[in-house]
């Protein structure tokens, strides 16, 4: 997505499209593979749920972070580009 953004070719009137088309392009993904796991099914589900409470929890601990170095880094870098500089 950020790569994506930096084309500018999330802007209207495509932007939306692309970004619907990549979601529902995921989705199948995670059937596929949910599917492609015959005896580990349930293992699977259990990982991709640990997946997402992981991130959930990385977004929300993100969200708390108001100041420090990652919060300034954001902070400056995020207008210009959707990707973090190599060197800060």
């Amino acid at each position: 997505m950020p790569v994506l953004h930096d084309g500018r070719l999330l802007d209207p009137p495509y932007g939306r499209f692309i970004l619907s088309a990549g979601a529902v392009g995921e989705g199948q993904v995670i059937v596929l593979s949910l599917i492609l796991a015959h005896n580990y099914i349930g293992w699977q589900a259990l990982m991709m749920l640990a997946f997402v409470a992981g991130t959930c929890a990385t977004v929300a601990l993100a969200r708390s972070a108001q100041d420090g170095y990652l919060a300034n880094l954001f902070t400056r870098t995020m207008p210009t580009s959707g990707q973090l500089p190599f060197r800060p």
